[in-house]
């Protein structure tokens, strides 16, 4: 939703097409080993070769385009690795999942990285391939996840062509792709260390500690795993399962963190370390009344720890947003900037829940009544990328064969971002699989392979597909855009390049006239009622613009696999060809004026024209604008309103603007609303045109009228209030 669909851009169908005929030649080698191969040396040095030429190229080049295609879907593993036999680099064949089997590598150079991570692994006979790796951790260094003489397990591995005409073995799925221990007897013997099995639990210790100083939290992780199975005393295994607790925080491991700090607690039920990184695992999984608990039964034994009295504060403040959504908006936009998005603030749901919506699967319905502008909803998201989380000459592109829709962003990080937070959290799992996933069929239950869940990618790129939004970094900074840009006459105005998922927003059903309001701060959405509404009315959001034809609506709907038959998009499959010309008409009596183009405001005859041809539109609907808003005269009356604004004629501007509320499908007596209609981005300035042109005939009854519904409409549109006396000092519309 709000995505920047560039589905049918020229250069975008090419790159479409040829993938699908790369996937048509891959096709006709399946089964089959590669007709040819390079020797080892040529695969090792010419991989160093274009390293260091894709290093240079990145720091030189002014623009990159990171592309991702989704064709090919296949499911993770579900085997334990020890049920799998081990296969060798010659027994791969092309296009093929070699299931039942496992390969076992070590990496021969280091990694290089651009859409995912490439590098050269060899097997135990010294032959070497490509290995691609897609979706991994995007937090951590990609060097220090496969490094050189990196040993590696592939369970069920996929052998395939690749764009270039080379070969490579190619993962998908971050939990086909494990990384065994030193002591695994399936490494072969070649490749083992033959000391470290001398090695005692407090050596290993030791090698975690030294990790964790220099920043390696993955190899400080794998230290203090080892020296977990190494028998040693009660104490010293106690010091190491937490020390265990703090890398996973570290890496966003909180379930595992949370079991560490447990299982410490269970032993030494007043231990401080490990009541404290329970706690800030809690807080983490937003769980924050066991947090608190924790944080009070540590200060409770060690009243002095300063850390934890601030994160306890930190805890009750995260408390009172879930239950009083208690925000502090001027806080959390000041707290938004190209460093950071994300918000430490707790997700709030107001007077909403979730159930079944005939024939729509399920929506989100109120439990009490509720005015315009009441906050409904303030969720925190599961993920989300904006375009200041990545480096600002990258654009990416995700494409997918199989449904031919193109989106340009950061989708493709939002993917990889739930992928992991379901790999590191699978407490999460049931919150993200619970979500419209199409037709797509994953693998059943949640297998777990030496302690790490199965996560299927395409069934989290279908997840991410299906339900995330487009978002700004701040509504407030796009509102402000929004003007800047109307008042240089610009016609730039992109689709969101950022996105993000939403857990509880993504059940929320489309309608052409929503009754609910989305906006965005940070990794914050902010959901506010649209208009008056009743206790068990079912909650809307438009998944496209209202402004697009009946035909561009019914083909971008078509993704979620329905069409919509609402009152709105029925009759406009209908529209008289006599309106198709009066509004080429009106618009070019706006777009061919010089006064208009350079100073807001038109000649007599041009208004004069305008009123003209807007008398004969209005003339070409039949039914009402409650049921069918008049959309397409919203902007000609707003332009109308501006000129007579300009030209000092308040009561002519009064007419107009409340023309322009009833094209959107208001009720309205003067500035009051009676009924909400179609929330506009330009509602804002009608009701502040309205408010200074009941000003300037001495109404000031009706003039705080019209500033107290602009000051609602644009809590609607922003997700709050605090910012409108700075975005409109005074009242002035722009």
């Amino acid at each position: 939703m709000d995505l920047q669909d560039v589905s049918e851009v020229g250069q975008y169908v090419q790159m479409l097409e040829r993938q699908k005929q790369h996937l048509k030649l891959c096709a006709s080698y399946k089964g089959t080993q590669p007709p040819y191969k390079k020797s080892r040396s040529t695969i090792i040095n010419g991989f160093l070769s274009s390293l260091r030429d894709r290093t240079e190229q990145f720091d030189t080049m002014p623009h990159h385009m990171l592309s991702t295609f989704i064709s090919d879907t296949y499911l993770p593993s579900a085997a334990p690795s020890n049920s799998l036999s081990r296969i060798l680099i010659r027994d791969l064949r092309l296009e093929t999942h070699h299931r039942g089997s496992y390969l076992m590598v070590k990496t021969v150079t280091p990694p290089s990285k651009m859409t995912g991570i490439m590098t050269v692994v060899e097997d135990e006979d010294n032959n070497v391939e490509f290995l691609q790796i897609y979706n991994l951790d995007e937090e951590q260094d990609f060097r220090d996840i496969i490094p050189m003489n990196r040993i590696c397990l592939i369970k069920e591995p996929y052998y395939k062509m690749t764009a270039d005409g080379g070969f490579a073995l190619r993962v998908d799925h971050v939990s086909d792709l494990l990384f065994p221990n030193c002591l695994d007897v399936r490494i072969p013997l070649k490749w083992r260390d033959l000391k470290v099995k001398d090695l005692t639990a407090e050596d290993w210790k030791k090698k975690g500690n030294a990790a964790v100083r220099n920043g390696n939290f993955m190899e400080a992780r794998e230290s203090y795993t080892v020296a977990l199975s190494c028998p040693t005393d009660e104490e010293a295994l106690r010091t190491i399962r937490s020390n265990h607790a703090q890398v996973n925080l570290k890496l966003g491991r909180f379930d595992e963190a949370l079991q560490d700090a447990n299982t410490v607690l269970a032993v030494g039920m007043n231990d401080e370390k490990a009541l404290f990184r329970a706690s800030r695992a809690l807080y983490e999984l937003e769980r924050f009344q066991e947090c608190r608990s924790h944080l009070e039964t540590l200060l409770s034994h060690y009243p002095d720890n300063a850390t934890a009295q601030r994160e306890l504060s930190r805890t009750k403040s995260r408390i009172e947003e879930e239950k009083s959504a208690s925000f502090d908006f001027h806080q959390m936009l000041g707290a938004v900037g190209r460093n950071t998005t994300n918000l430490d603030c707790a997700t709030f749901i107001g007077p909403v829940t979730v159930k079944e919506s005939k024939g729509r699967g399920r929506g989100v319905f109120l439990t009490k009544d509720v005015k315009a502008g009441d906050l409904l909803v303030c969720e925190k998201a599961c993920a989300v990328a904006h375009k200041t989380d990545t480096k600002p000459t990258k654009t990416s592109i995700v494409i997918n064969v199989n449904t031919n829709r193109i989106t340009m962003g950061q989708q493709a990080s939002v993917i990889t971002k739930v992928v992991n937070l379901l790999y590191r959290n699978p407490s999460k799992m049931p919150a993200i699989t619970s979500l419209h996933s199409g037709s797509y069929k994953t693998v059943q239950g949640v297998d777990v392979d030496e302690s790490e869940p199965v996560v299927d990618t395409f069934l989290v790129e279908r997840f991410v597909s299906l339900n995330s939004f487009g978002c700004p970094i701040s509504s407030e900074k796009e509102y402000r855009k929004g003007m800047d840009e109307e008042l240089s006459n610009s016609t730039n105005v992109p689709g969101y390049d950022s996105s993000g998922l939403w857990f509880l927003a993504s059940h929320f059903n489309h309608s052409c006239l929503p009754n609910a309001s989305r906006s965005f701060i940070g990794n914050f959405m902010i959901i506010r009622a649209a208009r008056d509404l009743a206790v068990d009315e079912e909650l809307t959001m438009g998944y496209v613009s209202p402004d697009i034809s009946a035909d561009e609506c019914q083909k971008k709907l078509s993704q979620w696999g329905f069409k919509c038959d609402c009152k709105l998009c029925l009759t406009d499959r209908t529209i008289p060809k006599t309106r198709t010309s009066l509004l080429r008409d009106l618009n070019a009596t706006f777009s061919t004026s010089v006064q208009w183009r350079t100073s807001l405001t038109l000649s007599q005859s041009s208004l004069d024209k305008s009123n003209r041809i807007l008398n004969a539109l209005e003339q070409t609907y039949m039914s009402p604008a409650e049921t069918h808003p008049r959309l397409p005269l919203f902007a000609p009356l707003l332009g109308l309103a501006r000129v007579y604004a300009h030209l000092n004629r308040p009561l002519d501007v009064i007419a107009t603007a409340v023309k322009a509320l009833l094209a959107l499908g208001f009720d309205c007596s003067g500035p009051r609303v009676l009924r909400w209609g179609v929330l506009s981005d330009r509602v804002v300035e009608v009701f502040l045109q309205l408010a200074l042109a009941y000003g300037a005939i001495g109404n000031n009854e009706l003039r705080d009228q019209g500033l107290r519904f602009a000051r609602i409409s644009y809590t609607m549109l922003v997700g709050e209030s605090v910012t409108f006396d700075e975005v409109h000092p005074g009242g002035v519309p722009f």
